[in-house]
């Protein structure tokens, strides 16, 4: 989004609020610095990197620095080298990376186990970012998040390559999709899954995750829209979790959801679809069948999910007549389970400004007024909004929702 589309609330008293300038603002581009790398090798924290439309090399980011794209922007690694050159971000812990804008090309690499993105440490927000996952014979995982916490807001993965890894970290993500990578691709034939959880919290609200369905009839199975291992808490609020179907009429059906974690996975007005698959049939053609939603432990929750409707608006569900308080900060944290709030807070150390208070309706939606234009001096500012709700009984924390202005 440009400066005149990139928006917040229309709040009378915003005004009187002084968001956290950059230190400085870096232009990548004609007339700048030639590549992102470049750019990163002479900021410091709290900078922007303001990247001009046009394709750029992958680059590494061990510094908490906002990189937004003025226009088209695509990181599209070098030809020249064949081992793979991901995009990696290590921002020191208490520190955040936030990449708004950027469109991330694979390189087709010959090296095993490439992935497109990996963040390692701190937390990196992507803001409407495009990611393609890597070649489909060399790397499963589009984005690897490893010990790190990572903030999704209207991001979107290309089909058929482009899983998702979150190991021993955590993730929050509004208003994407993901979409599994194909099994035998990989030289496997165990299931992937287009969100892969191990030993992490995650929180998704009004996202879709699609498991790869197969195309051939080969012993090859469909994949999981989320599969979750470890000790892991994860909670999805208005979400819909498919599993991909097999072709092979010797396959199994695979469900949308398979949690071999020690807790529950926690849902709220969330559709799971188990994918098609067949069955033996003593000696007679297979029968196909459905696999279940679910498989392994999962329970229904009153949770207070959120996101984007448009450029200008924004909403919070939960059931009806929750009371909804909403506050604004230039930032978020970690995730953070605070008693009784059931749910992860984002905002704990921030200067919270109070921006609404209403309710939900009887359709459970509450929506706060409309977005009005930034100018370009708050470019490469995260502005974030915080919902918690009371339904009656517990207090609920939504998704980060906000956008980093570009």
């Amino acid at each position: 989004m440009t400066p005149r589309t990139c928006s917040i609330f229309a709040f009378c008293a915003l005004a009187m609020l002084e968001a956290p300038p950059a230190q400085a603002i870096h232009v990548v581009g004609p007339g700048g610095f030639p590549q992102i790398n470049d750019a990163l090798a002479v900021a410091q924290p709290g900078d922007t990197i303001r990247v001009l439309s046009g394709g750029y090399l992958p680059f590494t980011v061990t510094v908490g620095v906002r990189i937004v794209a003025a226009g088209g922007v695509s990181i599209v690694p070098s030809t020249l080298c064949s081992c793979g050159q991901p995009t990696r971000l290590s921002p020191p812990n208490g520190q955040t990376a936030y990449v708004a804008g950027l469109t991330f090309i694979p390189h087709f690499s010959t090296s095993l186990n490439y992935q497109t993105v990996v963040v390692t440490s701190g937390q990196v927000v992507f803001d409407g970012c495009t990611f393609n996952g890597p070649h489909p014979y060399k790397g499963p995982y589009a984005l690897w998040c490893s010990h790190a916490d990572v903030v999704l807001i209207g991001c979107s993965f290309a089909p058929w390559r482009s899983s998702v890894m979150v190991d021993q970290g955590s993730l929050c993500a509004t208003g994407c999709t993901f979409h599994g990578t194909d099994p035998l691709s990989q030289g496997t034939l165990n299931q992937m899954a287009a969100l892969d959880v191990v030993s992490s919290k995650v929180q998704l609200s009004h996202c879709t995750l699609r498991g790869y369905s197969t195309a051939v009839a080969s012993m090859q199975v469909g994949g999981f829209g989320l599969r979750v291992s470890g000790s892991s808490d994860v909670w999805l609020t208005d979400c819909v979790v498919t599993a991909g179907d097999t072709a092979s009429s010797w396959v199994a059906a695979v469900p949308a959801v398979l949690n071999t974690s020690s807790r529950p996975v926690q849902y709220r007005n969330t559709t799971f679809v188990g994918g098609w698959g067949y069955l033996p049939n003593n000696g007679g053609p297979p029968v196909r069948v459905q696999a279940p939603g679910v498989t392994g432990p999962a329970q229904p929750a009153s949770l207070l999910g959120g996101h984007v409707t448009s450029p200008t608006a924004i909403e919070y569900t939960a059931v009806p007549s929750s009371i909804v308080m909403i506050g604004l900060t230039f930032g978020v944290t970690p995730p953070a389970l605070v008693p009784p709030v059931v749910q992860p807070l984002r905002l704990l150390g921030l200067p919270v400004f109070t921006f609404a208070i209403g309710t939900t309706s009887a359709g459970g939606v509450y929506a706060p007024p409309a977005f009005a234009p930034l100018s370009i001096a708050f470019v490469g500012t995260p502005v974030c909004f915080h919902g918690v709700a009371f339904d009656g009984v517990d207090f609920l924390a939504a998704p980060t929702l906000g956008r980093v202005v570009r």
